[in-house]
């Protein structure tokens, strides 16, 4: 998890990643990663009661290229 944001009454989880060599997104967050950052990111949605919803967005870093994947 690498920014937790706040649009509103969501809570945005953000996972950063960089690579050198083009690749699918899908190859990018190991599913066990993924599935600890939807523990969390549960678990700060039941702390935070302002809350209403939650999304993981997982955003990409290619040299100079920059691309955002939304609810990874």
């Amino acid at each position: 998890m690498d920014l937790v944001c706040r649009r509103g009454r969501t809570l945005v989880v953000v996972e950063v990643k960089r690579r050198r060599v083009a690749d699918h997104e899908e190859r990018w967050v190991r599913r066990g990663q993924l599935n600890r950052v939807r523990a969390a990111t549960a678990w700060l949605v039941r702390e935070h009661r302002w809350a209403r919803s939650s999304r993981v967005d997982l955003v990409t870093i290619e040299g100079w290229r920059v691309r955002i994947v939304r609810g990874a």
